[in-house]
């Protein structure tokens, strides 16, 4: 395992951990229509979308997410996986974080964080 492979595995198991945090906090608000509704309503901090959704879903969530001003990023891990990290059967293929110390948890972290079509936070 070459350092890339290595330094991906542990950012992926510090934002799992953050993400099971939060979920034992009810700090996070779990699917698609929730986060949707969430966002819409400004209580999000920071919006993860897992990288297998489909099209339409990744736009309906990013469109909403842009609009609203609400930073987002697309983790390394597919529906499946978040589903069984926040303890939910089926498939999960978003996550709205609520709390700025989670949020801040994984900007910390080595991954792009958007904002707008143009804008990353690095």
């Amino acid at each position: 395992m070459n350092n890339s492979e290595n330094s991906n595995g542990f950012v992926n198991e510090k934002i799992w951990g953050a993400i099971g945090l939060a979920t034992k906090a009810r700090k996070c608000l779990i699917g698609t229509g929730l986060c949707v509704e969430s966002m819409r309503a400004n209580k999000g901090k920071l919006l993860l979308i897992a990288s297998d959704v489909s099209d339409n879903t990744r736009k309906r969530l990013v469109k909403t997410a842009q609009f609203h001003k609400i930073p987002y990023t697309f983790v390394d891990s597919n529906k499946g996986q978040l589903s069984h990290i926040v303890g939910k059967s089926g498939d999960c293929a978003a996550i709205l974080l609520t709390d700025d110390g989670f949020a801040k948890i994984i900007e910390k972290l080595d991954v792009k964080i958007h904002i707008t079509d143009t804008e990353v936070l690095d």
